[in-house]
């Protein structure tokens, strides 16, 4: 029982240590850990989300094929880390663009893309530019 229980352990150390390897290869191109702070936050917590997007907001989703603009009024909490998603079934790109961090996720075979654009604003990450398609 006892080695069962250290062979549990290793197992449980050697998951949680690929997982942050896996994260900080998703922010290898950004090196600033302002961001990767920030990144975090920003789809933990629902005020802070608030907080840190730049309204009104750029960009657009489709709703039965009429484009509507992102509203703060209808905003809903973003609760999924994008870096966090299996990368079997998405396409997912960061990027740092001038003064700004790109984030391309396309569902793979299914045509729905969603662009994220990142801005510093005074010094603090906002998200600036949210876009939603479906070819």
């Amino acid at each position: 029982m006892k080695k069962l229980f250290i062979i549990l352990i290793v197992f449980l150390i050697y998951s949680c240590s690929k997982k942050q390897k896996e994260s900080i290869d998703y922010f290898n191109d950004i090196n600033d850990s302002s961001f990767i702070s920030f990144y975090k936050n920003y789809f933990n917590d629902s005020i802070y989300q608030i907080e840190h997007t730049q309204f009104p907001l750029e960009g657009a989703y489709y709703e039965y094929d009429i484009e509507k603009k992102w509203k703060k009024e209808k905003w809903y909490f973003l609760k999924n880390l994008p870096s966090e998603l299996d990368t079997s079934l998405y396409n997912i790109q960061l990027k740092k663009e001038n003064e700004r961090v790109i984030e391309d996720i396309e569902l793979k075979e299914s045509g729905f893309s969603i662009q994220f654009q990142y801005q510093k604003i005074k010094e603090k990450w906002h998200l600036v530019y949210y876009d939603e398609n479906n070819y």
